[in-house]
C-alpha cells in the first residue's frame, strides 16, 4: 500500500473535481438543462457549508471535496450562517434546493442554490472513510508510572477501535467510527467515551489536533489494522469455538460486531450451549448471567461484556 503523504493527500484530501462531478451526476442526476433546453427541477441537497471572505463552499454529504456555492439562495444561506456560526470558517450542516453545474476543464463544480431550507450548527455530515488511510496507528508517551501506549485501529469500512495501555492500570478500549470530514481532517468518534479525536496526515502517520487547533501527539503508522487485534479477537475466537462444538463451521475472522447472535447460534440448543460457555468465560453464576446474557443481541454486545470482565480481573 502506498503510504507516501503526497499520495495520501492526492487520493483523500483533494480528489479530482472530475471525480466529484461524476459522483454527483450519477447520484443526483443534476444538470443545468434537460432535453430540448427545458429546465431541470431543483434537487434537495444536504451537506456542510463554510463561508470565508470571498469563498463560500459546500461539501455534499458522502463526499469530501468542496464545491463553490452560488445562486439566489446563497444570500439566505449566508445570512443564517452568520447568525449561527460560533467559530470563523466553521462547517455547518445545511439543507437547500438547487442545481449542480458540472465543471469545465480546469473549473470547479458549482452548486447553484435556489432556496435555503434548513441549517443546524450542532451536527455535520458523517465523515467519509477512505481505504488509503486505514491502518494501525500508535502513540507512546511517558506518564507518571511509566510508558503509556495509545493505539487506534482504522478499519476498512469505517469502524475504529481505540485502546490505551498504561502500567498498573486496566486496558481501556472503545469502539467507534472514523472518516474524513469537510475540513479534510481525519475524525475518530468514540460514542461510549463521548469523545471526538481529530487528526491531520503527517509523514509516517497522523498528528492529533487539540481542541484549540494546536498540534498534539504524533501517532505513527505501525502496520495493517486487524479487527482481531484486542478484545474483539478473543470474543470472536470464543464464539467460533462454541459454534464449532455445535457442528458449525463459523470462522472467527469472519465475525463482525453487528452480527446477530440468533443468526450465528440458531435454535435453543445452540443458545443454551453459548449461555453455559458465557457463564464460565465471564466468571458469573447463573443468577448473574441470565439477565445480563439475555440482553445481549449482537457480537458487539458480547464483546462489551468480555471487556468489562477482563477489566475487573486485571
Amino acid at each position: 500500500m502506498n503510504r507516501d503523504p503526497d499520495h495520501i493527500t492526492l487520493k483523500v484530501m483533494r480528489a479530482a473535481p472530475a471525480s466529484l462531478a461524476m459522483f454527483l451526476a450519477f447520484t443526483f442526476g443534476c444538470q443545468v438543462a434537460g432535453p430540448h433546453g427545458k429546465p431541470v427541477v431543483d434537487k434537495h441537497w444536504e451537506g456542510d457549508v463554510r463561508i470565508l471572505p470571498g469563498d463560500t463552499s459546500f461539501v455534499v454529504c458522502g463526499t469530501t471535496v468542496p464545491m463553490r456555492l452560488t445562486g439566489p439562495g446563497a444570500d439566505s444561506i449566508a445570512q443564517h450562517y452568520t447568525q449561527l456560526s460560533t467559530l470563523p470558517g466553521q462547517w455547518i450542516k445545511t439543507w437547500c434546493s438547487g442545481q449542480m453545474v458540472l465543471p469545465g476543464p480546469g473549473l470547479d463544480s458549482v452548486l447553484q442554490a435556489s432556496h435555503y431550507l434548513r441549517m443546524d450548527s450542532s451536527v455535520n455530515c458523517i465523515p467519509v472513510p477512505n481505504e488509503h488511510m486505514a491502518g494501525k496507528y500508535v502513540s507512546i508517551s511517558v506518564g507518571q508510572t511509566g510508558l503509556i501506549t495509545e493505539q487506534i485501529l482504522l478499519l476498512q469500512g469505517g469502524d475504529a477501535v481505540s485502546s490505551i495501555t498504561a502500567p498498573n492500570a486496566p486496558l481501556t478500549e472503545d469502539d467507534g467510527n472514523w472518516g474524513i470530514d469537510a475540513n479534510g481532517d481525519l475524525v475518530v468518534q468514540l460514542p461510549e467515551r463521548k469523545a471526538k479525536l481529530t487528526f491531520m496526515w503527517e509523514k509516517g502517520g497522523l498528528r492529533s489536533k487539540l481542541p484549540n487547533g494546536a498540534p498534539g501527539p504524533t501517532y505513527r503508522l505501525a502496520g495493517h489494522a486487524d479487527r482481531m487485534d484486542g478484545t474483539f479477537g478473543r470474543t470472536a475466537t470464543w464464539l467460533a469455538a462454541v459454534a464449532k462444538d455445535q457442528g458449525d463451521t463459523l470462522r472467527a475472522e469472519n465475525l463482525r460486531p453487528s452480527m446477530a447472535l440468533d443468526s450465528l447460534f440458531p435454535g435453543p440448543a445452540a443458545r443454551a450451549a453459548l449461555s453455559a460457555s458465557a457463564a464460565d468465560t465471564l466468571g458469573m453464576i447463573e443468577q448473574e448471567i441470565n439477565p445480563v446474557w439475555n440482553a445481549a443481541r449482537t457480537v458487539k454486545d458480547v464483546n462489551s461484556l468480555l471487556r468489562s470482565h477482563l477489566r475487573e480481573v486485571r
